[in-house]
């Protein structure tokens, strides 16, 4: 037993170094200003908090429903003039400096946490201020996943880190490390979820309560960070109440009183967001009167072309930064292989909730992106992006490869070391992969064709040059995803009742 805690001990460093290494390199793997709509972001993080002089003062309100004009550095601004450019590397940013613009802020169509945080991390170096924000996210995640997978038992444990392994390259590798809201909505909605179970499921003691503490700040970072995500943290509460119990009078417990309270919170903030429309901010409505705009013919053609939607959380169909960066076709076929595994290995271990809290998430994912499409009048491959429904995709897989110990009538998700390697092995190839064209997208545009990373004509000034970048980011991903195998596995002494932190049957009895 102390040997095995042991090896999980130094499994869980390993694993936060690797991942603080492996985020890290994709931090500095692209410019300033190259998350979706990173101007406005930006610009939203500078103004969060009154500046002195003309910096951040307002030209004009709500030039956009809950935006306003405001005087902003021109490298904010104009800092993206390689946005929807693919063949333009980022040294067109040299041309920019602190001459003030009008640029769009944030004025009620995104929440103001985020920003407001990100703004204590803003100095006078605005590039050193850029990357200090992306080391805070990075750390921020790190951390999180590390307090997940530390407080989980073992079937907890184990759909959490395969969650990971299939989930994480390429959009959450790219969104954790940046100055986008959508990091937060990743982060808080990905590990939210395994909090509550822990929370909900465990026995008495101060470690079920540090998970609900923790749950709630996780809660707290989404509804923060997007207005969706608090739609989302809704579906997702629901399903995790289903997962936690076996008798519907299970729900009459004092802890379920944390779930009811996230519930009631994000329900109301979604309701009340001064976002027209709180799945696409920042989108207009297009044209209905065009063929084919409006009605059953457009909602048949959406469903019809949905896949290339859902295609896109693996990186296929759409690209990254302003999505404009396509990725090589190896990345989205072994992303979406790793899912398809996860879910045909878990096929025995559901249960009557489970099925439900699954189809749930489910249907979420689907509809969502529908709905808002047919709202906008709007194909699929425009308005809406798969990064808006991407963090409930990765509570999906969770709950997909989620079995608590000793469930009766359920097989469970066993998992042998062939397979774990052959996870770790698809998922460090894709990262590689990405990392590189990611590179090669900023230093010199993807018209140049070489694989070389030499020759950039955009590079920061200081720190490991583009090709150590890319290798160090390979190796430490190889390391994440090798010890997040190590973890999934269930090579763990049997637990005794006592100690089952994840079995619902205990929690009646205890609560």
């Amino acid at each position: 037993m102390r040997s095995y805690l042991n090896r999980r001990t130094v499994a869980l460093a390993g694993l936060f170094v690797s991942l603080l290494v492996a985020l890290g390199a994709w931090g500095i793997s692209s410019p300033t200003g190259s998350s979706p709509d990173d101007t406005f972001h930006l610009g939203s993080i500078w103004c969060a908090r009154d500046l002195p002089g003309r910096e951040c003062s307002t030209v004009r309100e709500n030039q956009e429903p809950g935006i306003d004009a405001t005087l902003l550095p021109a490298r904010i601004v104009r800092g993206s003039c390689y946005a929807m450019q693919p063949e333009r590397s980022a040294s067109c940013q040299r041309w920019y400096h602190d001459n003030l613009i009008a640029g769009r802020t944030n004025a009620g169509l995104y929440p103001a946490g985020f920003y407001s945080v990100m703004h204590l991390f803003v100095g006078s170096d605005f590039v050193r201020s850029v990357l200090l924000i992306r080391a805070v996210n990075t750390t921020t995640a790190a951390v999180m996943v590390l307090l997940a997978l530390l407080l989980s038992p073992v079937g907890l444990r184990r759909a959490f880190a395969l969650s990971l392994v299939a989930t994480l390259v390429p959009l959450a590798v790219f969104f954790i490390p940046s100055t986008n809201p959508t990091s937060w909505a990743i982060v808080g909605l990905s590990t939210y979820w395994v909090f509550l179970i822990r929370f909900l499921t465990g026995p008495p003691g101060r470690a079920t309560w540090l998970a609900g503490g923790l749950a709630g700040l996780a809660a707290a970072m989404a509804m923060s960070a997007r207005t969706d995500a608090r739609a989302y943290l809704c579906v997702v509460t629901a399903g995790v109440v289903l997962l936690g119990i076996t008798r519907l009078r299970d729900l009459f417990t004092r802890r379920h009183l944390l779930p009811l309270a996230v519930g009631l919170v994000a329900a109301v903030g979604f309701l009340t967001a001064q976002a027209a429309n709180a799945l696409t901010v920042g989108s207009s409505p297009l044209d209905a009167s065009e063929p084919g705009r409006s009605g059953l013919s457009l909602l048949v053609n959406n469903v019809f072309n949905l896949p290339m939607y859902l295609m896109g959380m693996f990186g296929g169909s759409f690209g990254l930064g302003w999505i404009d960066t396509p990725l090589p076709w190896a990345v989205g076929p072994l992303m979406c292989a790793l899912t398809f595994a996860v879910a045909v290995l878990s096929m025995g271990s559901y249960w009557r909730y489970k099925a439900v809290g699954v189809l749930m998430l489910a249907a979420a994912s689907v509809v969502a992106p529908l709905v808002v499409l047919q709202q906008s009048h709007a194909f699929v491959g425009e308005v809406v992006q798969p990064r808006y429904v991407y963090p409930l995709f990765v509570v999906l897989v969770g709950f997909v490869a989620y079995t608590p110990p000793h469930r009766d009538g359920t097989r469970g998700l066993r998992l042998e070391r062939g397979q774990v390697a052959l996870f770790a092995v698809a998922a460090t190839i894709a990262n590689s992969y990405a990392l590189h064209t990611e590179i090669k997208r900023y230093i010199t545009g993807l018209d140049v064709r070489q694989l070389d990373l030499g020759g950039a004509e955009w590079w920061w000034q200081s720190g490991p040059g583009p090709v150590a970048v890319w290798l160090i980011g390979t190796v430490a991903a190889a390391a994440v995803f090798a010890l997040l195998g190590m973890l999934a596995l269930d090579d763990a002494p049997r637990e005794t009742s006592s100690e089952v932190s994840g079995e619902p049957h205990e929690v009646a009895q205890t609560t």
